[in-house]
């Protein structure tokens, strides 16, 4: 409906302003360490240009959608029935949130209680630049759901697999700035220089978590199955939490980051066969997809030489893109934009025949 295209319009326009602002933010706070203002260029006055941005985001949506924000409204009596609906499916979705931020988050906290601030540094500064990446992907998630709860069921199926296969296949190409990355860090922070470690070994979870965040979320919400969510991501969070007190035991961060892809991965693949039995169809060719990619992704970084390892991984996506997910998604969008067209053409004969209807009448 018209509500759900003022979100997603909204949306759109506030996460590409947002994201400017930030980036004016940072480019103050470096223009002020370098003219002399050292004193200034610290955590509190990020955050106060942080809520600033917030607020003026927030200012500008009242203002210009003033008629949805202060416009007519009915009665709480009459809307009871509707309130409580939602408070039913958004309990158990709101917990499930929390417990999922935690299950993404385990692993940094278990690294910054128990190993020393160096090592808690370089591997948060790794999670930083992976963050950069995945919140462009998961942006796509807020516009998701109102498009898919305006869809048929049908049409919900079908969106599926072309969904997860595109969001999956595009995190997976991402993973091709890892080698740029590596040479970019010990050149401009030299000081991190060892976070490019645990990066290569953490880099994949991008994928599982944007899937699951971008696509695997949505559905169980349009499918009401918010409680199976929640005790999956409570099942997630004792797992992690288990790897990880194993990984503190042994002092081991590489092993606390495998088994953070790992649990990821799990996590990805539990979600998706859960609504692939809804669906009633299981998307084998999407596996073999991520089986080869993965496994090509570290092989690539056993190779000496990053130049190799870029051109392995390049030419391993390439090939398994093309052989397996570039002919379904092709086929699919062809369909779309030929469908949009006929729509469109329908369209435009209808108010041809109504203009004519009224030039007839009005003689």
């Amino acid at each position: 409906g018209a509500s759900c295209e003022v979100l997603m319009t909204f949306t759109c326009i506030s996460f590409i302003i947002n994201s400017l602002l930030s980036l004016l933010i940072i480019v103050l706070l470096f223009l002020f360490a370098k003219t002399g203002l050292d004193s200034i260029v610290n955590y509190k006055t990020y955050i106060l240009f942080f809520i600033g941005t917030n607020l003026i985001m927030a200012i500008w949506y009242m203002i210009t959608y003033r008629n949805i924000v202060f416009g007519k409204r009915n009665r709480l009596k009459e809307e009871g029935k509707e309130l409580g609906a939602l408070h039913k499916i958004g309990i158990p979705l709101l917990i499930a949130n929390l417990i999922t931020i935690l299950f993404l988050n385990i692993d940094r906290q278990f690294v910054s209680i128990f190993f020393d601030k160096l090592t808690y540094g370089r591997y948060a500064f790794s999670y930083n630049i992976m963050t950069l990446i995945s919140t462009v992907i998961s942006a796509v998630s807020i516009v998701m759901y109102p498009m898919l709860k305006n869809a048929d069921e049908e049409e919900v199926k079908k969106l599926y697999p072309v969904l997860s296969g595109t969001i999956i296949a595009f995190a997976f190409f991402c993973l091709i700035s890892l080698e740029p990355i590596s040479l970019f860090i010990p050149w401009f922070l030299p000081e991190y220089t060892d976070s490019v470690q645990v990066l290569r070994i953490i880099f994949p979870s991008i994928v599982f978590n944007c899937a699951v965040n971008v696509i695997v979320y949505n559905y169980f919400k349009i499918y009401n199955k918010t409680k199976s969510f929640l005790f999956l991501s409570c099942g997630m969070l004792l797992l992690s939490v288990g790897c990880n007190v194993i990984g503190v035991i042994y002092q081991s961060i590489t092993f606390i980051t495998i088994t953070t892809v790992a649990s990821m991965l799990l996590w990805f693949i539990i979600s998706d066969l859960i609504i692939s039995r809804i669906h009633k169809k299981f998307n084998l060719r999407l596996y073999i997809f991520i089986a080869i990619n993965l496994a090509g992704y570290y092989l690539a970084l056993l190779l000496t030489k990053w130049w190799l390892s870029l051109i392995a991984y390049v030419a391993c996506f390439g090939l398994s893109f093309g052989l397996i997910m570039f002919k379904q998604l092709k086929e699919f969008f062809f369909k779309a934009i030929s469908s949009k067209s006929e729509n469109a053409e329908q369209t435009n004969v209808e108010q041809v025949t109504e203009q004519n209807k009224q030039i007839e009448e009005e003689k």
